[in-house]
């Protein structure tokens, strides 16, 4: 009687298996001096899901100018890629720095992209 009631409360109990989740960030960096430009891109693996994004100047001469625009001496965009359900698979980010003045000082922008997802 004991082993029957035993049998028939395990299967009662139901095991769910559940994927570990875990935060991961994956960095890169772009760099461009004196009338170059750079571009690079983090891809998000099918096993993870976009969280979020960030940049940041690490470098820049001229510090003062103003970003981009008319008479901005550097700039730098970033974006996401899109699948057509909407859901995120690349974030990119590009740089740019004009030529360096005949008898000026060189420009230079180099940006640190920081992308956070959930991967399982």
């Amino acid at each position: 009687m004991r082993v029957l009631l035993l049998a028939a409360f395990a299967s009662l109990i139901t095991v769910h298996a559940v994927r570990a989740q875990q935060r991961v960030e994956r960095s890169t960096g772009v760099y461009a001096r004196n009338g170059g430009s750079d571009q690079k891109s983090v891809e998000i693996p099918n096993s993870c899901r976009y969280v979020g994004h960030a940049t940041s100047v690490t470098t820049a001469n001229p510090q003062e100018e103003q970003r981009g625009g008319q008479g901005g001496k550097w700039d730098y965009k970033d974006w996401v890629d899109r699948f057509t359900d909407n859901s995120i698979y690349r974030v990119s980010i590009w740089c740019w720095a004009e030529d360096k003045p005949s008898f000026g000082k060189s420009r230079w922008i180099g940006v640190a992209l920081t992308v956070t997802m959930d991967c399982y």
